[in-house]
């Protein structure tokens, strides 16, 4: 039984939408009413770089470091109460997460240990606490050097220096810049990013994340198949990506025929219990990996 963690319900957004209705007399009045509506959770997928709160890139967007921190969580749980998985317990590697103090993070929530201890959302973004973790994935910015850059900072072959005329037009060197750039950036001459906390580029949606890691919190603590798959079912009933499109046919390879089954199959999330098992083998896998320091 799992003491820390937790299931997390897919989350529900309202808008606040205005009709207008004709009264006996004739006349309309606008009436406001609330629908809810999809939270994106396609947005959140992949390694894409998005702009932090701070201005700074992160790494990764930060529902997908915060999905990362929540599988570590687990193993850490796992680890502390020495659950194995088919004879095989979960050992974190702390070496590769040294500077994450992971061992407070089982008992830290995770914006107390991302923006810090303390940390509140202002005007402009995060205020950052005490013990803020948010550097970690952080990219490098791009900054000016000057002549007491070049005295303390050695040539380096991590960075391109590129010397631009001060009395060159912005709109004139943007090209030029970039040509200069084409060579050397990831895009094109780098094939290989040198991150040691970064997202590993296996392509596994957001929302199939999020979906095992509760079936891993409830088999954890117990709950039969079904049980797991009704609560699937109920909790993100809201999130049409979640639901597998094109199963109320299926290809029978004996006759080569194609037979049509029940068309309320494409409106659930799960169907079959042998989806929940399907969900929890690939489930401990993520777990695995993210325990050796790799995600998803």
């Amino acid at each position: 039984m799992l003491e820390r963690c937790k299931v997390v319900v897919p989350r529900k957004t309202t808008q606040t939408q205005t009709r207008r209705v004709r009264l006996a007399d004739g006349s309309y009045i606008d009436q406001s009413h609330e629908v809810m509506t999809e939270v994106r959770y396609d947005r959140f997928d992949g390694s894409s770089r998005v702009r932090g709160s701070s201005g700074q890139t992160l790494t990764a967007p930060i529902q997908m470091i915060r999905l990362w921190g929540t599988y570590l969580r687990v193993a850490l749980e796992c680890e502390h109460k020495t659950i194995e998985f088919d004879g095989v317990p979960i050992t974190v590697n702390r070496d590769f997460y040294q500077g994450w103090d992971i061992d407070a993070l089982l008992y830290t929530k995770f914006n107390d240990w991302f923006f810090g201890k303390g940390s509140a959302r202002g005007p402009d973004g995060w205020l950052q606490g005490s013990n803020p973790h948010r550097h970690l994935f952080l990219e490098e910015e791009i900054g000016v050097l000057n002549a007491l850059d070049f005295e303390a900072e050695s040539f380096s072959n991590d960075h391109v220096y590129i010397k631009v005329p001060k009395n060159r037009y912005r709109s004139q060197v943007g090209r030029e810049v970039d040509l200069a750039l084409k060579p050397h950036l990831l895009e094109f001459g780098v094939t290989k990013r040198v991150d040691r906390f970064k997202l590993s580029g296996v392509k596994t949606p957001y929302i199939h994340l999020h979906k095992r890691y509760n079936i891993l919190i409830q088999k954890l603590n117990g709950k039969s198949r079904k049980e797991i798959m009704d609560w699937i079912n109920e909790n993100y009933d809201h999130v049409a990506m979640a639901k597998q499109q094109g199963r109320t046919k299926v290809y029978k390879n004996a006759t080569k025929t194609i037979e049509l089954l029940d068309p309320s199959l494409d409106k659930q999330v799960m169907s079959h219990e042998q989806s929940v098992s399907r969900e929890w083998v690939k489930g401990v896998e993520n777990l695995r990996r993210v325990a050796q320091g790799v995600f998803p």
